[in-house]
């Protein structure tokens, strides 16, 4: 299972790795993914990669795609948590990863528009084929 974030430039995704605490969206739902049935190996990780695009070896405009498993969600207040309008308490996630398993995945070709389901099915198709370390096709499952 993964979560993807993006951030605005791939200095501030390089800063949320050397800080190691990335913002995640609603805690309620993270929770319910996390207690999800899954097999007893299965881990999380967090995708993140910036939308500003930037240059790769092969002098590529791509956006860089980085991977690395999670290690601690943590509920956080935030401006919305206590609004009385809405009746409910929304906690947002705090996540910490496990740095030394962090990598640099693939690069995602830059693109003038966004094609959100090419996108999609290009995380999905990767994320299924990679096979680092412990990490199998059957432990992503």
């Amino acid at each position: 299972m993964y979560e993807v974030k993006s951030k605005a430039a791939p200095e501030k995704v390089g800063r949320k790795f050397k800080f190691n605490n990335i913002s995640a969206g609603s805690f309620e739902r993270f929770c319910h993914l996390y207690n999800s049935p899954k097999k007893p190996d299965q881990k999380m990780f967090m995708v993140i990669l910036p939308r500003e695009h930037t240059l790769n070896r092969a002098r590529e405009e791509v956006h860089p795609v980085y991977i690395a498993e999670i290690d601690i969600a943590k509920p956080k207040l935030c401006e919305t948590t206590l609004n009385t309008e809405e009746g409910s308490i929304r906690l947002h996630t705090n996540v910490n990863l496990k740095l030394y398993a962090k990598t640099r995945w693939f690069d995602l070709p830059r693109r003038d528009f966004v094609d959100i389901k090419a996108m999609k099915k290009k995380f999905s198709l990767t994320f299924l084929e990679w096979n680092v370390g412990k990490v199998s096709k059957e432990n992503l499952l």
